[in-house]
């Protein structure tokens, strides 16, 4: 007689209600069935046959219909009685109260999910095969590199749907030409002592006798037969709730509208109730982006949760990037690593500025990490989808899901792997932003009024209010001098270079110390020039001698700096790309210019690619100065400026 068996664990071990691996689903359980049913159907599609078709069918069936209910009725209560027993906490002992209370009822609720145009669970139950593979192993998956599995937990997805914890599974493929059928149940439950004292394990199976499934379907249960080749999970104990069926179309086209649109998916709902109108089909050919407008889904997903609600209305604007004549396609290579990818992006005020990451036409996220969390308001209304076309690329990404393949972090992989898939994920994010910037940029007009006048104002070099000459020093103390606010050092040990007349004196005048330091400048109370953190040597202007331009104002200075922060130059004009500036050494050198674009919230490098003097290497400016006469360049950026930019200045 088939009876339901648990393998007994001489080590005493013990898993609780919540175990580890199931509570990975736990949060929004039904958007993870979906994701992890039709998945899994999606990857073992018949390469010959149209689209997979997923269907979720409602019934309510008999107790005595369900391989041995009763059995499993027994089991529960004496899981039950063992958590008693032993002080469990309160949530394992109502889990298993509910799951009691629904064993023993007359009718039970039971949710298939079955495909079709699939290649089935191919047998036998042994390491390596599908169905083996499904049902019995955990941590682990054989797909191919890139399906979508990685982890090999998705199974226990449709189990917290189930408030028995438990699911059949009725499978049949073709073996040269030879239809075959599996068919066994599985429950999760929790670790039990027997009468004897022997710990039995946490999960169960149903079918023959050591562990094994039947090769065919008892009469009584020839409900859960399958006539075509593919698979059907039968869910006993089926959470049903309010709205189900809308929830659930509302998650299929929020992760699947890639599949749906590439008519490789059909999905059909239908409830126990034997009406018409409880049956839908979600399809290319059946216009399945009218579901996007259906208010029923709209209230459903809104009172599912935030999140779903974002997903699902962000997921329109995604869905627009594959069927708009208006999107643009291009394709991009991004470093070794991920290699080949391509981006799709449109234009709409409404659309949420964000990028779908979609593999295997799932929607895995579209929280890329490194991309902006707050994007610019300097953009236009834009979305995207973002695929990875090398396989090894893709490869490294599916690796960085998480459990549930919502979530996209470096340390899913193992720490020797981090290092590199903490770069590819930067590579990506940055790669992302300068394209969604060149596509999506808001065209200013120059207007007249307080603009017009700041632009005359930073146009002066010399600070004069004159033209400017080429020979001209600027003035520090002219009409105009703008100065940043001193960045202040964290505070580090000063070396001790001995006692110095000189430095003693300028720490008394503190207004007449040099103004040739390299650091940032403003005006001194008696119109010299102080310098803070300056590296240089220069007389002071104000009234009292200025001495040595020192480091600090003790008797101690700091070891000098190679960076010139803050020396005299001025940016002078934002046009497209094109940036105006003049710079004025302090003596004969070479300096290293590099360019960054800043704003409230960010601050980001940007290559500049040519330059009117100088010479461009690897993304910078080299000068060369041979005496301190102002120069003025105009450089070209590798993409547009919308915030503020500044300028760094190195030694060479």
């Amino acid at each position: 007689m088939n009876s339901w068996q648990f393998e007994n664990w001489k080590t005493g071990s013990m898993h609780g209600w919540n175990h580890g691996i199931s509570t990975n689903f736990r949060n929004n359980t039904l958007k993870n069935l979906v994701r992890e049913t039709i998945q899994n159907s999606l990857d073992n599609r018949e390469d010959s046959k149209p689209a997979v078709i997923v269907e979720f069918n409602e019934h309510t069936v008999s107790s005595d219909k369900i391989p041995s209910m009763l059995d499993l009725t027994d089991v529960i209560r004496k899981c039950l009685k063992d958590a008693e027993k032993r002080a469990t906490n309160d949530e394992t002992i109502n889990g298993l109260k509910r799951a009691h209370d629904h064993s023993t009822r007359k009718m039970i609720k039971v949710l298939e999910i079955a495909d079709y145009n699939t290649t089935g669970m191919k047998g036998p139950a042994k390491v390596g095969n599908p169905f083996h593979n499904f049902l019995f192993t955990e941590g682990d998956s054989t797909k191919g590199s890139v399906d979508a599995g990685s982890h090999g937990h998705g199974k226990f997805a449709p189990l917290t749907n189930s408030e028995l914890r438990t699911m059949f599974v009725s499978t049949k493929w073709k073996e040269n030409n030879e239809e075959k059928t599996l068919f066994q149940g599985m429950t999760l439950l929790c670790s039990r002592t027997s009468d004897d004292d022997t710990s039995l394990s946490n999960k169960g199976y149903w079918g023959a006798d050591n562990f094994q499934p039947l090769s065919e379907i008892p009469d009584e249960f020839n409900w859960m037969s399958r006539e075509k080749v593919g698979t059907s999970i039968f869910l006993v104990g089926w959470d049903s709730r309010e709205f189900w069926q809308a929830q659930l179309i509302g998650h299929a086209i929020s992760n699947f509208f890639a599949a749906l649109h590439k008519e490789e998916l059909i999905i059909r709902t239908n409830d126990a109730r034997p009406s018409d109108t409880n049956k839908h089909v979600i399809s290319a050919a059946d216009d399945f982006k009218k579901y996007f407008e259906t208010q029923k889904i709209k209230d459903a997903m809104k009172n599912d949760s935030q999140l779903s609600e974002q997903i699902f209305t962000n997921a329109q604007f995604y869905h627009k990037c594959l069927m708009s004549n208006e999107a643009t396609s291009k394709e991009t290579q991004i470093g070794q690593t991920p290699g080949l990818c391509e981006l799709k992006l449109i234009l709409d005020e409404n659309a949420p500025k964000r990028i779908a990451f979609v593999r295997n036409n799932i929607l895995i996220t579209d929280q890329i990490p490194g991309f902006w969390k707050n994007p610019p308001s300097s953009l236009n209304g834009f979305a995207g989808i973002f695929e990875i076309k090398d396989t090894e690329g893709r490869n490294l990404f599916r690796r960085m899901e998480n459990p549930t393949h919502t979530e996209l972090s470096d340390t899913q992989l193992p720490l020797h792997d981090q290092k590199s898939g903490k770069k590819a994920l930067k590579a990506v994010a940055d790669k992302l932003k300068i394209l969604s910037k060149e596509f999506a940029q808001i065209e200013t007009e120059r207007i007249s009024g307080p603009v017009e006048i700041l632009k005359n104002f930073f146009s002066d070099f010399a600070g004069d209010g004159e033209d400017y000459l080429e020979n001209e020093d600027i003035d520090p103390n002219g009409k105009f001098l703008i100065s940043a606010r001193p960045w202040k050092a964290p505070p580090a040990p000063m070396k001790d270079y001995g006692e110095d007349d000189d430095d003693a004196e300028n720490a008394a005048n503190p207004d007449g110390l040099g103004d040739v330091g390299g650091g940032d400048t403003f005006h001194g109370e008696d119109g010299g020039t102080k310098i803070e953190f300056g590296d240089g040597n220069g007389d002071g202007e104000g009234d009292n001698d200025g001495g040595t331009g020192d480091n600090s104002l003790d008797k101690t200075k700091a070891p000098p700096h190679d960076t010139l922060v803050a020396q005299n130059k001025r940016v002078t004009k934002i046009d497209g790309k094109l940036v105006n500036f003049v710079y004025a050494p302090f003596e004969p050198n070479t300096v290293r210019i590099h360019l960054s674009e800043t704003g409230a919230d960010f601050s980001e490098k940007i290559k500049i690619e040519s330059a009117d003097k100088g010479d461009v290497v690897d993304g910078y400016l080299e000068l060369k100065f041979t005496d301190s006469t102002p120069q003025k360049v105009q450089i070209t950026c590798e993409r547009i400026i919308s915030g503020g930019v500044k300028l760094t200045v190195d030694s060479c």
